[in-house]
């Protein structure tokens, strides 16, 4: 019996085909579909710009300053030493983003992380990003940068 017959070999091409498409596909997911931001300030309005409701977002952000009487660079803070979302913008894709953002909710759930807000039980990190929205949105003349070096405001 030969070991390398001729439908073997076809076999094993369609295989290894179908392998790299896959490898390829996974690996172009986000610059084929997702155009990336290109500005300096892109990190903060990128993370705001994926909130499914910004008015939602920003009556929730402000009751949520209201509730826990902490400063907004705080909820800031959080978001840039999140390792879920550092991974995610780490890649710049939006899929990916999302998908680290979804494993930071749930982490927060599961570490009891939540609060009630307006009859909603929400995480941490949905109301850090509700601040994050309202901060953004606001007629503000100085946006807002998440830098890993720099939590301040930028002129």
């Amino acid at each position: 019996m030969k070991f390398c017959t001729r439908r073997s070999l076809v076999l094993g091409g369609v295989v290894l085909g179908s392998v790299s498409a896959l490898v390829a596909a996974a690996k172009f997911r986000c610059s084929l579909i997702v155009p990336r931001r290109q500005s300096s300030n892109s990190t903060a309005t990128l993370l705001a710009d994926l909130h499914p409701a910004p008015g939602a977002a920003k009556l929730l952000g402000s009751a949520y300053l209201d509730y826990t009487g902490e400063p907004a660079m705080e909820s800031l803070r959080r978001i840039e030493h999140n390792e879920h979302i550092k991974r995610g913008l780490s890649l710049r894709c939006t899929y990916e983003i999302r998908s680290a953002l979804e494993r930071s909710y749930r982490s927060d759930f599961s570490a009891g992380r939540t609060f009630r807000i307006d009859g909603w039980i929400l995480s941490q990190t949905e109301l850090d990003l509700s601040v994050l929205v309202l901060l953004c949105t606001r007629n503000a003349p100085r946006p807002i940068t998440l830098n890993a070096g720099s939590k301040q405001w930028q002129s």
